[in-house]
């Protein structure tokens, strides 16, 4: 069990991380858009859907999720089309500009996070993406308990938050020793 102590170093860690991540975003690249803009820029990216499966993934109000599609269509990022499941309900895809926008992106946040961890070697970097993808599922789990809903996989995982990292899974990872702050 994790004890308070513990959870707070957590909390702290965690909140600096965002703070940085958010810092970095706005600093690199020249570009404005938001996080939850390029969150569904990845989300179409592989099909289109609709915009309440997007604030849903998201984890965001149907509002926010809106205001992104709708600055993102304003850019040319992405388009709307009619649903052909439902005429009421429209699909949001990506455009060409907004796959070569996102590619971009990709790209460069992978470069800028090689050099940034430079010093990381591949089982270090396994090791974090295990315990992030644990966490995410833990969160997630959490915030759709909070809400009533279903828990939401991420795009990239076809197992869903279901399938996030248990205890036993870490076999083969290399142990991290806890460094006192």
């Amino acid at each position: 069990m994790l004890t308070e102590p513990r959870a707070a170093e957590l909390l702290g860690a965690l909140s600096s991380l965002i703070r940085t991540g958010r810092v970095v975003s706005q600093r690199s690249h020249g570009t404005s858009a938001s996080g939850t803009q390029f969150g569904v820029l990845k989300l179409v990216s592989e099909q289109a859907i609709r915009l309440g499966d997007i604030a849903t993934a998201l984890m965001v109000a149907p509002s926010v999720a809106s205001r992104a599609v709708s600055a993102l269509e304003t850019e040319g990022l992405v388009q709307r089309h009619p649903d052909p499941a439902d005429a009421r309900a429209c699909l949001i895809g990506l455009t060409d500009l907004g796959r070569q926008r996102l590619r971009e992106r990709h790209s460069f946040s992978l470069t800028q996070l090689r050099e940034v961890l430079a010093d990381w070697d591949d089982d270090e970097a396994a090791l974090a993406v295990a315990l992030f993808r644990r966490l995410e599922g833990g969160v997630g789990e959490f915030v759709s308990r909070l809400a009533g809903q279903p828990v939401v996989g991420r795009p990239d995982d076809p197992g869903g938050t279901d399938a996030a990292l248990t205890p036993t899974s870490t076999a083969g990872l290399p142990q991290m020793e806890h460094q006192p702050a």
